[in-house]
This record gives structure tokens, sequence and C-alpha cells, in this order.
């Protein structure tokens, strides 16, 4: 179960890191080498350098660290990115939808996210 779980975990973090790499592609911050997809729309070139990158980082160290510093860090990543579309959904510009007013109750209730009113 153990090994099915870190499977599945690289398999997460793979798919997320890729598509990452390919909308950078697709924005203009990186190659554009990166944005090609195949007939199922997976970018297979963004997933073909994670791996490259990520057998690199496998080959200089210990491999159980490595794992595990690449999920802990994605998981941060995560952290943030959803935190930050939370803030960003619920300032000045959105308070016209329907979801800022529970957002801006829960920001004046959270400690670390400043009050936009």
């Amino acid at each position: 179960m153990l090994i099915l779980s870190i499977v599945l975990s690289i398999m997460t973090s793979m798919a997320g890191s890729s598509r990452t790499l390919y909308q950078a592609s697709v924005d203009g911050w990186l190659p554009g080498y990166l944005s090609k997809v195949n007939k199922h729309g997976a970018p297979t070139n963004a997933m073909l350098t994670n791996l490259g990158f990520n057998l690199l980082l496998l080959l200089m160290s210990d491999y159980v660290f490595v794992l595990g510093a690449s999920n802990v860090g994605y998981l941060i990543f995560n952290f943030l990115n959803l935190n930050a579309g939370w803030i960003h959904r619920g300032g000045p510009a959105a308070a016209g939808t329907p979801l800022a007013g529970t957002l801006l109750a829960h920001r004046r209730r959270c400690g670390f996210c400043p009050s936009s009113t």
C-alpha cells in the first residue's frame, strides 16, 4: 500500500508540474517546445522535461529524501497557490460577486490576511 501511495503521489506531482510548465510556455515565460501536446491534450514535452529533471535529481542524491522533499514542496506550493486565489477572489474587485461577501467575512477573522475594507 505504501508503494502504491508513493506511485500515485509521484503521478500527481508529475501531472501538476508538467501542466505548470506547459502553461508557463503558452504564456511565453518558458521555451515554446514545452507547449507541445499530444492528441489527448497531454503536454508531452513538459512531462519528458520534468521526468528528465527528476531522474537527474534522483541520480544525484538519496531517492527517499528527494521524493519526500518534492512532495512537501508540492503541498506547500498548492497551499500558497490556493491561498493566493482565495485572497484574490475576495478582493475589492470581486465585491459584486455572490461569493465575495462570504470570503470577505472570513478574511476579517483570518489573522494572516490583511483586511481590504
